[in-house]
């Protein structure tokens, strides 16, 4: 058997020795262990290859970056690695932060007992990685160009080749409000499957008088895939159970459906057939509404923002706190989406404001706790300051020079280059004007025209 390829940081070097000696003398399989004790390390040895099944991350690490947030990276990156936290610090708000960073298990060091540390490990090792590894060859099915925003479809998309490819499922219902993100995950699904598999993807309702075998032919032996069970009639699924019971392995077919309603409606006898339910709930996977997976809003808004027309757009914390805020209740992501779309046409220059804001959300109340604990990160990546209230006019020298230091300041922080074009549009200036106004803050003795250029180009 293939060795298990193991990524472990941490920079205290005996707890590297331990983890490494234990690890090897419970596992039952080969594993291939390598120590990092900085995690520029660890991301150099990614970037260069090969990839591991898992990857081992301490939490509190002497470098400026924490476990959590190298775990939300590499998540990014990989999304069908393994990613374990090994901590001292498994306090809950740890555990929690961990597992919204797409950590698939937090382990303490301080486990009652040795034993129960390495027996955790060693049936969680080799009991996934043995699957991971079997999928590795398949996991290029997957479409990584496929843009997969938040970490529910993040940890959907990771478990796919174990969900369609067992032998033991073979029907799926994705479950949810409208919005949540059903019919995207059915196209993650779709997108696994091999070219050569037959597949058949019904989107609206069948024909009421024509049996069902007549429509669905083509997908003999192959996937159904249904976005919105309402679109068969019960009759419909009656036949359809009966004709997937009856067939043989090599003509089988397996269904995978979604639905916005509760399990309780599906007992309704005059929309149902029940059987048919009961096959498709052999593996079901429920899309909570996003005002249950509030952490994830941020990660939306950002994808939505920086897909807008005529962008880069900078968006000011109070309007983002309005957002974040906000419960999204009529139809969730797709609400979202269109909130978004509708503020582009109110805003003024390239900064988001809460002037921006449709006018159904703009009273909101701010829920600064839920912001607090959500999203501590967001102020980082936000200007504290609207740049678009600010005349050319108005600005003082010393002003002007603190604006293009916040500027850069974020820029810089979404890995953006800065130029004077770009400051200038920033700015809502003219190049001229700017330069101009460079010469102004050299002749006030503030900063040469040379620091300058050298301050923005850094």
């Amino acid at each position: 058997m293939k060795k298990i390829e193991i990524y472990h940081l941490d920079d205290c070097e005996s707890d590297l020795v331990a983890l490494k000696n234990s690890l090897n003398e419970v596992s039952l399989v080969k594993l291939k262990i390598s120590s990092f004790k900085t995690p520029v390390a660890l991301l150099n040895k990614l970037k260069k290859g090969p990839y591991p099944q898992i990857i081992i991350l301490d939490l509190e690490l002497k470098a400026n970056v924490n476990g959590i947030t190298l775990a939300k990276e590499i998540r990014k990156r990989f999304p069908l690695i393994t990613i374990l936290m090994y901590s001292n610090y498994a306090s809950a708000d740890n555990v929690k932060a961990a597992r919204l960073a797409g950590v698939d298990e937090f382990i303490s060091k301080q486990s009652t007992t040795e034993y129960q540390a390495k027996h955790f490990l060693r049936v969680y090792m080799e009991g996934l990685t043995s699957q991971i590894l079997e999928n590795q060859k398949k996991s290029n099915f997957i479409d990584n160009t496929k843009t997969v925003i938040g970490s529910t479809m993040r940890k959907i998309r990771r478990k796919i080749p174990m969900i369609m490819d067992s032998h033991l499922i073979d029907g799926i219902l994705i479950t949810g409000e409208s919005g949540t993100g059903k019919s995207f995950a059915l196209e993650l699904l779709e997108s696994y499957l091999s070219p050569l598999i037959p597949r058949l993807k019904i989107e609206k309702p069948l024909d009421p008088s024509k049996s069902i075998v007549e429509q669905i032919s083509n997908s003999f032996g192959g996937w159904l895939f249904i976005d919105g069970i309402e679109n068969l009639t019960s009759d419909h699924q009656e036949e359809l159970t009966q004709f997937i019971t009856s067939k043989n392995k090599k003509e089988k077919i397996k269904v995978a459906a979604t639905s916005t309603c509760s399990i309780d409606e599906f007992k309704n006898p005059r929309k149902y057939y029940f059987d048919f339910i009961r096959y498709l709930l052999a593996s079901r996977i429920n899309l909570l509404p996003l005002r249950e997976r509030a952490h994830e809003i941020y990660d939306y808004l950002e994808h939505f923002i920086s897909e807008l027309p005529n962008g880069p757009y900078t968006i000011h914390n109070s309007a983002m706190d309005v957002l974040l805020s906000y419960d999204y209740q009529n139809r969730n992501i797709s609400e979202l989406s269109e909130i978004v779309n509708e503020l582009r046409l109110f805003v003024t220059g390239n900064t988001i404001t809460p002037s921006s804001l449709p006018e159904r959300i703009s009273d909101i109340e701010v829920n600064k706790k839920r912001i607090k604990q959500q999203f501590p990160d967001t102020s980082k990546v936000v200007l504290n300051i609207n740049l678009t209230n600010i005349s050319f006019l108005q600005c003082t020298n010393q002003l002007l020079l603190s604006i293009i230091k916040l500027i850069r300041e974020n820029d810089k922080s979404n890995d953006k280059k800065t130029s004077l074009r770009s400051l200038a549009k920033t700015l809502n200036f003219s190049r001229s004007a700017l330069s101009n106004r460079f010469d102004l803050l050299e002749k006030d003795e503030l900063i040469s025209k040379s620091e300058l250029m050298s301050l923005i180009e850094s």
